[in-house]
């Protein structure tokens, strides 16, 4: 896994840092939609057969300026099968 971090630009000066929103109700909701979104695009990548589904997947997941590195898998038949929609 590789990443390429920027300089911020003068409009994120004022955002809150981490440590500050890391417990925010409304940040950690989106984050726990962003992750189960995540995990569905990389089984949708396994099924397609571009990852190998018994190895960990590690995945950017980021709600705004704010991330969190998951990691997804090993995966076996069972969990690869799509999951329901809450929509």
């Amino acid at each position: 896994m590789s990443a390429e971090q920027k300089a911020g630009i003068e409009a994120m000066r004022n955002f809150p840092d981490p440590v500050d929103i890391v417990n925010d109700p409304t940040l950690c909701a989106a984050m726990h939609e962003a992750t189960l979104q995540a995990s569905d695009q990389v089984k949708a990548a396994i099924k397609n057969g571009a990852l190998p589904h018994d190895v960990p997947v590690k995945w950017i997941v980021a709600v705004g300026p704010y991330f969190t590195i998951r990691q997804f898998g090993p995966f076996n038949e069972a969990d690869l099968i799509t999951r329901p929609s809450s929509q």
